[in-house]
């Protein structure tokens, strides 16, 4: 590039003295044809006057021979110049081609450079899509660790409570009535299923009031009455004016005297009774309310000297904070009492595989309690050893 740049400035140089040169030479020409028409004249200037013409034009003729050899010199550079020109320009011509060879070789490699990134692209693409799968993989066999993890604890929770059950009731000074126990599980579970009833029914209340309320709210003004605890929207007071007033609803021309009466003391007296009985029903739900606070007192008195419920006797003592404690114990004492047995069981399989090699039978028989068959051996010998791995892995 820098030789091209250099070639390019070395050819306006030679345009610019080629374009000089061609100045002179225009100039030159102009002479010529001045001096031309100066000798025209001085010939027949001497011709009219009668004087010498060599005297005259030696001078000029000096001068002319002067400029033919300048003119012939300026010939030459031109013509060296047309040289220089051509050669540039065919150099030009050379780079040229160099340059649309490099060019044609820089796209290659550049489209191949494309290519290249393309499929590391594609690559990238398949590689994060594969990450995200794993990720996910990932995430849900997270979940599913931390569900077995809670199953888990609720099966050691369950098994230790369990055990202490069973230890109470195997080392209790007095005997714990099974029917007694399965009578009180069916009097929770039909307490269960009544709190439920219980619970669906105040549900249903509920959104039968937020529905009434939400009626009158779209209607306009909203009247609500005192006594939130019978679940009234109107109040006693209210239906009575109701009930005593000229309304609408009592002026029909089918309605005599007679039967508006009667109406009016029936809805009377009804209201009344209704009144009567929602008041009854509050006395007695807070009579309910007093005996079962006096009922869970007594119990707890009772408690806390005998246990009333037999889960009360086989939980009692029973603290969950030491599951974990425990059940570590258990394994411990279990892997321990089996390396005894574990070692029995080997050295039973060695003196028997030393019995069946021996080919007369010299040894006394071992009798049918010490020794196992050899299949039950080779079992009880595969699970002990899973147990010692299983146990070593924990640890």
């Amino acid at each position: 590039r820098m030789k091209l740049q250099s070639k390019g400035e070395a050819l306006k140089i030679l345009n610019n003295e080629l374009a000089g040169c061609k100045k002179e030479r225009d100039r030159l020409i102009i002479m010529l044809e001045s001096k031309k028409l100066l000798e025209q004249q001085i010939h027949d200037i001497p011709k009219v006057c009668g004087l010498n013409i060599d005297e005259i034009n030696y001078s000029e003729v000096r001068e002319l021979q002067i400029l033919k050899d300048k003119n012939k010199l300026l010939h030459l550079e031109i013509e060296d110049l047309k040289q220089r020109l051509n050669s540039a320009q065919g150099d030009m011509k050379v780079l040229r081609r160099d340059r649309i060879g490099a060019r044609e070789s820089l796209s290659a490699e550049n489209n191949v450079i494309w290519h290249q990134r393309e499929e590391l692209i594609q690559e990238l693409e398949l590689t994060k899509a594969r990450v995200r799968h794993l990720s996910t993989d990932l995430q849900a066999l997270l979940d599913e660790k931390e569900e077995l993890v809670t199953e888990r604890d609720a099966y050691r929770c369950k098994v230790h409570r369990l055990n202490h059950e069973l230890a109470v009731l195997l080392r209790a000074k007095s005997q714990v009535d099974i029917d007694s126990l399965i009578m009180e599980n069916k009097y929770l579970k039909e307490r269960c299923d009544q709190i439920l009833a219980e619970k669906e029914l105040v549900l249903q209340s509920l959104s039968k009031y937020k529905a009434m309320l939400d009626k009158k709210k779209m209607k306009g003004n909203v009247r609500l009455g005192t006594n939130t605890t019978s679940g009234m929207v109107v109040t006693h007071k209210q239906v009575h004016e109701l009930l005593e007033g000229d309304g609408t609803i009592w002026n029909s021309p089918y309605n005599t005297e007679a039967t508006l009466a009667d109406l009016r003391s029936l809805s009377l007296a009804l209201l009344d009774a209704l009144q009567d009985k929602t008041l009854a029903l509050s006395h007695q739900r807070k009579a309910n309310k007093i005996l079962a606070e006096r009922v869970s007192n007594l119990e707890s008195r009772l408690s806390k000297e005998e246990p009333i419920y037999p889960s009360q006797l086989l939980l009692e003592g029973y603290t969950s904070s030491q599951v974990d404690k425990d059940l570590n114990n258990s394994e411990k004492k279990c892997l321990y009492d089996t390396v005894p047995l574990q070692e029995k069981v080997v050295e039973k399989k060695y003196t028997f595989s030393k019995d069946e090699n021996c080919e007369t039978s010299t040894n006394p028989p071992i009798s049918g309690d010490e020794t196992l068959p050899p299949e039950l051996q080779e079992l009880v010998l595969k699970a002990m050893e899973e147990i010692s791995l299983d146990n070593s892995v924990e640890t």
